[in-house]
Parts: C-alpha cells; sequence; structure tokens
C-alpha cells in the first residue's frame, strides 16, 4: 500500500512533529506526547525501510550508522560523568565501564570510516597535542605572574565620606532610609 519513500518521509514528519510539540514546554498539557512521538518517528525510520533506494536508503543508512556508535558514546560519557571524583568520593566500576563503552564507540566509528580517516584522526591528535601544550603555556605564564605580583596588602577601610555616599547609593537603588531600615 505504501512505498518505502513514504515510510520515510512519514518517520521524519512524526520526528520533527513530536520535537515541536516537546518544545512547547510545561505550560501545555499536549508536551507530554512529544518525546513518545519523536521516538516513535525515529523507531519507524529505522526500522521500517528495508529495500530502499536512492536519498531515503542514504539517511536510513546514515541513521543507523550514528545510533552504533552515538548510543554507546552517549552512555560512556554519561557513567563516566557521573562517577568522576565528586567530593572525594569515587566510583571506578562505572568509570570503568564508561571509559570501556566510550572506546567500544570510538572502534565501532573507525570501522565505519575505514584507516583512512584514522590516519587522518591521528594527524588531529598531533593537533591536539599542539593546543595542549599552548594551554600548558598560558597557565605557566598566569602562574608565574600571579607568584610575581605576590599578595597586595589589606585595603585600609572606607572612610566616613564613602560610606555615606555608598549608603546613599544603596539607598536609592535599592529603597530604605539613610538610618539603616
Amino acid at each position: 500500500m505504501f512505498n518505502d519513500a513514504t515510510i520515510v518521509w512519514a518517520s521524519l514528519a512524526l520526528t520533527i512533529l513530536g520535537y515541536c510539540i516537546h518544545r512547547m514546554g510545561p505550560s501545555f498539557r499536549r508536551s507530554r506526547f512529544g518525546t513518545p512521538l519523536a521516538l516513535l518517528g525515529l523507531t519507524c525510520l529505522i526500522i521500517l525501510p528495508e529495500g530502499n533506494e536512492g536519498p531515503e536508503s542514504l539517511l536510513h543508512d546514515s541513521l543507523v550508522e550514528l545510533i552504533s556508535w552515538a548510543v554507546p558514546f552517549s552512555f560512556g560519557v554519561i557513567l563516566v560523568l557521573r562517577a568522576a571524583p565528586t567530593y572525594w568520593k569515587t566510583r571506578p566500576m562505572e568509570m570503568v565501564v564508561g571509559w570501556g563503552s566510550i572506546v567500544f564507540s570510538w572502534f565501532v566509528l573507525s570501522q565505519y570510516y575505514g584507516s583512512d580517516s584514522l590516519s587522518d584522526a591521528l594527524l588531529g591528535l598531533w593537533a591536539l597535542l599542539g593546543i595542549i601544550l599552548g594551554l600548558l603555556a598560558f597557565f605557566a605564564g598566569v602562574v608565574l605572574a600571579e607568584k610575581r605580583s605576590g599578595f597586595a596588602t589589606e585595603t585600609e577601610p572606607l572612610s566616613n565620606e564613602e560610606e555615606t555616599l555608598v549608603r546613599t547609593i544603596l539607598v536609592r537603588r535599592l529603597g530604605g532610609n539613610l538610618d539603616g531600615d
């Protein structure tokens, strides 16, 4: 009854409609239907179109590739952020599982894009190393400048005229009277 292109476009429409309804905010009761509707559209977009040809096939394949590495990566990032040491409490098991999930997602991504992209990524690591070295030099300069300048002595208290001026400004801005009420 429906061809594959119609299913793809209907799935995209469901996803966009769900996103728009979700963006209505909490003041509208129908906003709660946005997320399930968008997920239904994405699910239909992934599961239903088989044997597509043309742009719809490229869209389907790209979405499947994205999900295959983005879901483990997102899961890993969430776990690593949750397990990060906060107030000296660490969660080593969550940290290991999170980093394992991130490494797995990078492995899946490298399988899709082959060794040419992997060599480009390695070249990008050299650029990242240069950026990190530049930031380290900047921070070293800041630390050196802070240490050389030393701490300034404590400032003197306000004079009576300065106190009156500050109090007058605050009273004008915040209301009240000059007696401190």
